[in-house]
């Protein structure tokens, strides 16, 4: 933007008023809080979550090995500001393993993992003696 003035002299002179900044390429994504290792038991839930900077906001997808996973009853997907969340309802052995978290925007890609550990329920046999 420029202004422009007139001075007794009648010339004429312009004074940049603002500089423009080159169009901004963004800045890639980091993740400011890692994904923990979670342990829980069959049959109960379990929550692994992070956090993610970066503009534009990043798309984030998550991952059970290399398998995408959608949102659904099992796989609850939760973005809030900075935070993403993952939680897995009912675990089941087949559910543990590694899941992985990747955002992505014009500017760049970042991912982090974390593990899932799922604890079998155990079964009790009493005994009676006769």
């Amino acid at each position: 933007m420029f202004d422009f003035s007139v001075n007794l002299a009648l010339t004429h002179y312009c004074i940049p008023v603002a500089e423009m900044e080159p169009e901004a390429e963004g800045i890639s994504p980091k993740f400011t809080v890692l994904m923990r290792d979670v342990e829980a038991d069959e049959g109960t839930s379990a929550k692994l979550d992070c956090r993610v900077s970066g503009f534009p906001k990043p798309e984030v997808k998550w991952y059970h090995g290399t398998e995408p996973l959608v949102a659904s009853r099992k796989f609850v997907i939760e973005e809030s500001e900075d935070m993403c969340i993952l939680t897995i309802t009912k675990v089941t052995e087949e559910d543990a393993g590694t899941y992985r978290c990747v955002a992505k925007n014009l500017a760049g890609e970042a991912a982090c993992s974390g593990n899932l550990r799922v604890e079998r329920k155990r079964k009790f046999i009493y005994l009676i003696a006769v």
